[in-house]
């Protein structure tokens, strides 16, 4: 039903047979048994579609391995998700910073773990419908980690970000210059988002000047500002001096008159189900295109987070 290639390491072989048990039923070929040390030279021999594994069966090495796997430029696109024991040191595994594709805690129900391997084998067949311009994500699959996520009553933040102004700047400057802009803003969420301990977050070109980044609870407000500054910084190095000693573009119009286009700015809106119940995709994108309308009738960058409670 799925095909596929699992590598599955863990320390519990009754565990083992049962997850094997429940792959193979939907025609995944599991490998769960090889000679540890020589883990990265079989890695990279056979590169299964996903590798899945229990860090302690590496010894003290574990954490280290994972890392290289992580590392290594042909082994980091095969996506690696831990299994880790129900007294794991959380503490540990933060240290190491390891950007996973997930992580999933003992004991957990065999099927429902099927659920989630596939969900991340989807993930990492995106690349053939990825946006050209970022190479992200778009929209439709945001949605679809949305309503993975409300159906499995799972926590969340999802930022939307919209440019103000940016149209009329395609206009006058032209799409090349346009795309250095997008190109910019894709640069700036990358990096401030690296910058902070999140186990999940993903980043989403929805398309145009619109992205998203969906997110774990609790640094999403942080964020958002540390990007708008970021922007307000970098965008004034795509226009030319006369644009900025005006404060903009100054355009006449058919009938003669002047008006006057500021200096493009970016809004963000933060929805969370954090206080509120969000059942679907269709919720979610209501209410962040709601914050972005509110945040651009005001005038400058800001972020707009929803804080109603139902």
């Amino acid at each position: 039903m799925y095909d596929g290639h699992i590598l599955f390491l863990d320390t519990d072989p009754n565990l083992v047979a049962q997850v094997t048990d429940v792959l193979t039923t939907v025609d995944f070929s599991i490998t769960s048994s090889i000679e540890t040390p020589e883990i990265i030279t079989w890695l990279t021999g056979n590169k299964p579609d996903m590798i899945i594994l229990n860090p302690r069966i590496l010894n003290e090495t574990g954490y280290q391995i994972c890392a290289d796997i992580l590392n290594d430029e042909v082994l980091k696109e095969i996506p690696l998700v831990l299994v880790l024991d129900e007294k794991f040191q959380k503490d540990l595994l933060q240290n190491v910073n390891l950007k996973v594709a997930d992580v999933v805690c003992k004991p957990f129900n065999p099927k429902t773990f099927l659920g989630r391997i596939t969900f991340n084998l989807i993930k990492t067949k995106r690349i053939q419908d990825l946006e050209a311009l970022t190479n992200l994500p778009g929209k439709v699959y945001l949605k679809e980690d949305l309503e993975y996520k409300t159906a499995d009553s799972q926590k969340f933040d999802t930022i939307f970000f919209d440019l103000k102004a940016f149209r009329i700047f395609n206009k006058y400057y032209g799409f090349e210059r346009g795309n250095q802009v997008i190109k910019m803003v894709f640069r700036i969420i990358r990096e401030e988002l690296a910058l902070w301990p999140i186990d999940f977050a993903e980043i989403f070109h929805l398309g145009g000047d619109r992205f998203a980044i969906l997110m774990d609870l609790g640094y999403s407000e942080d964020l958002a500002q540390n990007i708008i500054k970021r922007f307000d910084e970098e965008i004034l190095n795509y226009y030319d001096e006369y644009e900025l000693a005006y404060e903009g573009f100054v355009i006449t119009n058919r009938q003669g008159h002047a008006k006057k286009w500021p200096i493009m700015t970016m809004n963000i809106g933060i929805v969370s189900n954090e206080n509120r119940n969000l059942n679907n995709w269709l919720e979610v994108e209501s209410v962040g295109d709601e914050l972005l309308k509110y945040s651009k009738s005001m005038a400058g960058s800001r972020f707009v987070r929803d804080r109603r409670r139902s």
